[in-house]
């Protein structure tokens, strides 16, 4: 997501949703040059309604069969 605008972003109804559990709103961020996915659910409280939301940093999914651990070196002979 490209922002106009230095640590902002949006987020939406999460048109995916098909389970109760699955967040109300979803979206994108990037705050000091890191991007973030958001999830929000609706929630009712002492003081009424509100959102609780959750940050994930947005980051590439490891591939499958690989190692899980960067520190390891791919140039050793056996």
């Amino acid at each position: 997501m490209t922002n106009k605008y230095p640590n902002s972003g949006s987020f939406s109804k999460n048109k995916r949703k098909t389970e109760e559990k699955h967040a109300d709103i979803s979206g994108s961020a990037n705050i000091e040059g890191v991007d973030y996915w958001i999830s929000g659910w609706l929630k009712n409280g002492s003081d009424g309604i509100f959102y609780s939301l959750s940050f994930k940093h947005k980051q590439a999914k490891p591939q499958s069969g690989g190692s899980s651990s960067p520190d390891l070196d791919d140039d050793i002979p056996f």
